[in-house]
């Protein structure tokens, strides 16, 4: 009775562990001045200098990320950092990290 127990206990342990990506739609989420931005469309580019680009778009707003690399992590933006972080509203207005706001960016997988 034992080994059946921890048999179905394995067996259930091994069919639940899954290494399938999920779909994350979208994949570009957050707040930008107080106001929740959803991406309905997303990029990311890995440039020959191992910096990163992504970008994502509403339709009518555009936010686009450069960060110096491709790893896993937090990035900082703001005055001096390499990092940049670029908004562009409805109105077509632009925004920059490191002349007009700052922020943080989190890459978990």
């Amino acid at each position: 009775m034992k080994k059946l127990f921890t048999l179905i206990a394995l067996l259930t342990l091994v069919c639940s562990c899954s290494d399938e990506i999920q779909t994350n739609s979208p994949s570009i989420q957050g707040e930008v001045n107080g106001l929740y931005f959803r991406a309905v469309s997303s990029s990311a580019t890995i440039n020959e200098d191992k910096t990163v680009t992504i970008e994502g778009s509403t339709g009518s707003q555009e936010l686009v990320f450069n960060i110096s690399d491709d790893a896993v992590g937090d990035y900082d933006f703001g005055y001096g950092d390499t990092n940049e972080a670029i908004f562009t509203n409805v109105e077509g207005k632009v925004y920059r990290t490191g002349e007009t706001g700052e922020g943080r960016l989190t890459i978990s997988k």
